[in-house]
């Protein structure tokens, strides 16, 4: 969320863009927590450790994608749209 809200933008359709790509941040985040903890049980029997770490060894291959793009944006100060748009993308990958 830092690295979208100091993009700079230039005109009116980059401060759209992005406000849409916080908007989608925002909604992908929740998503993915409430994947993580729909594991088919009662609220009283959910083991919150126990959910993330199934989730995690059933996303195992999409979650070493989604790193090397966060490893991606941790090494750079300056960003494209265009790669806020593919690093949502693979967010949404997550959410399937």
């Amino acid at each position: 969320m830092k690295q979208i809200n100091s993009q700079a933008v230039d005109n009116n359709w980059q401060a759209l863009a992005r406000a849409a790509f916080r908007e989608d941040l925002d909604w992908q985040q929740r998503q993915l927590t409430a994947q993580v903890l729909t594991c088919g049980c009662s609220t009283e029997d959910l083991d919150v450790m126990q959910a993330l770490e199934d989730w995690m060894t059933t996303n195992e291959l999409s979650l070493h994608r989604w790193e090397s793009i966060l490893n991606e944006f941790k090494v750079g100060s300056v960003h494209e749209f265009a790669k806020f748009s593919v690093a949502l993308r693979e967010l949404v990958l997550l959410n399937l």
